[in-house]
């Protein structure tokens, strides 16, 4: 049985009554259009998050690289530093021991007084060992002033025993510079050294005095005075010879005038 066209009608309005209305629809549309811009804008917020995050990353290892640069720069600058340090060590303890040996053994700044000696050495008839080819040459270095070296040919004649137990060959020298006169004592050889020659043997020796004087120039003449005596007592010992050194470089056997 076919239904007639007013029940149809009937059905029909039920169906329009019972579905979303105009307005609803609208309202749904806008919903999912704001929840679309919504979900856009997340979107767009984590990309710029991540960029920025990018870029924090970026800087952090750029930083990172440039620690790394300036630690290398300063362990090497460090490295220098301490060499100059060890350099600087180096001259300080050179200085230090100079003082030292200065303190030991002084040079005199003395006017053109003679030289005080308390107790000079004895002369004998035939000195245990014999003196010649005495030599005195002078070098100036600009930091340190001037030094000299004598230099001389020795020759053992007797046992050295009867004049002394601990001998030492010194050197004493005055010399005259203007108006000032220099003098310096130095220890030249032990008794071993030269005990060991036996009688009749040469050897050459030297010695530096005047060990940072303050000489820019060759003084005008120098009295060289060798002894001989114990390693204790300079003064006291046997007379070895008596020199005299001019500026024309010659040494004479005597002292000068």
């Amino acid at each position: 049985m076919r239904p007639t066209r007013p029940a149809l009608l009937v059905v029909a309005a039920l169906a329009v009554s019972c579905g979303p209305s105009r307005e609803e629809w609208q309202a749904q549309l806008d919903e999912a259009d704001r929840l679309r811009r919504d979900l856009e804008q997340r979107d767009w917020q984590l990309r710029a998050d991540q960029e920025r995050i990018d870029g924090l990353v970026a800087e952090q290892e750029r930083l990172q690289r440039s620690l790394a640069e300036l630690q290398a720069r300063y362990d090497e600058e460090t490295a220098r530093l301490q060499q100059s340090v060890d350099s600087l060590q180096i001259v300080v303890d050179q200085a230090r021991r100079q003082d030292a040996e200065q303190a030991a053994y002084p040079t005199a700044l003395l006017g053109s007084a003679p030289l005080p000696e308390s107790v000079g050495p004895r002369e004998v008839a035939t000195p245990p060992i014999s003196i010649r080819r005495v030599g005195l040459e002078w070098h100036f270095r600009s930091s340190h002033g001037g030094e000299a070296t004598v230099s001389f040919s020795a020759g053992v004649r007797e046992d050295l025993s009867d004049y002394c137990t601990m001998c030492t060959i010194w050197v004493r020298a005055a010399c005259t510079s203007g108006e000032v006169t220099l003098t310096d004592v130095r220890a030249i050889a032990e008794t071993e050294n030269v005990m060991d020659m036996g009688a009749g043997d040469t050897a050459e020796m030297s010695s530096a005095i005047f060990r940072y004087a303050p000489l820019d120039a060759h003084p005008e003449r120098c009295d060289i005075t060798v002894s001989l005596a114990e390693t204790s007592d300079e003064g006291g010992g046997v007379l070895l010879g008596r020199f005299c050194w001019t500026d024309d470089g010659e040494v004479r056997d005597r002292a000068c005038r």
